[in-house]
């Protein structure tokens, strides 16, 4: 079953690089956390305790620490419905991975709720609200290593993990027939806003295209610091 869902995969995820819109952005290089760089999608912080959520002093990413409280990013005006096709690229490295099954970096709260997290089996993955809909990479990325997460949606019911290690070659980690929408999101925390992955995000990226492997690697190539 994984190897024709591949092969579909590979057939219908064709999008060009070229042709796929930049239609959210969040690159802490400019100094501040919450203005999307398309102008359109700005974030605001769930609550402000202690220094929750600080930009980091290499220049380019936001470290989130919730030892002082709860603190993620929302975006609550975003509304990609699902069948549509879209890419949602991020880079995030932590110095504790493994902080506890369903601890979500991403989640979107709309009709088809999904997030990526740590599984129930210690594993980066993607979880949709009901079933069908679980993608397993079978990888915890190593502490203290910046790791790109693309999460990529046909439109069509075919969705796609990818995690790469900084450097490395873009890697395909699972295939799902599934279909997930993406209408609001959170950065940092899981769909429920109660379990929250600390450590480091930079370059958050959502395109309004199935980006297909080509221009996953252009993204990949860039590193954390750019797009």
């Amino acid at each position: 079953m994984k190897k024709n869902l591949l092969i579909l995969a590979a057939l219908l995820l064709s999008a060009s690089a070229s042709h796929a819109a930049l239609i959210a952005h969040y690159d802490f290089s400019d100094g501040t956390l919450l203005d999307d760089e398309t102008g359109t999608y700005d974030l605001t912080q769930s609550t402000v305790k202690g220094d929750g959520i600080t930009l980091n002093g290499d220049g380019f990413s936001a470290n989130f620490d919730n030892s002082a409280g709860a603190n993620y990013l929302i975006q609550d005006n975003f509304n990609t419905a699902a069948g549509s096709a879209y890419t949602v690229s991020m880079w995030f490295r932590s110095s504790n991975m493994a902080q506890g099954a369903q601890t979500g970096m991403f989640s979107t709260i709309g009709a088809s709720q999904w997030q990526l997290e740590i599984g129930t089996t210690s594993k980066i993955g993607v979880r949709l609200s009901t079933n069908p809909g679980e993608l397993n990479s079978d990888i915890l990325p190593a502490n203290d290593t910046w790791t790109h997460y693309a999460f990529v949606t046909n439109g069509a019911g075919i969705s796609q993990l990818y995690v790469t290690k900084d450097g490395e070659t873009l890697t395909l980690t699972d295939t799902d027939a599934a279909t997930f929408g993406l209408e609001d999101f959170r950065i940092g925390v899981n769909r429920g806003g109660n379990l929250t992955y600390d450590g480091d995000y930079a370059n958050i990226a959502i395109y309004d295209e199935a980006l297909d492997t080509a221009a996953l690697q252009t993204v990949l190539n860039a590193g954390p610091a750019a797009i």
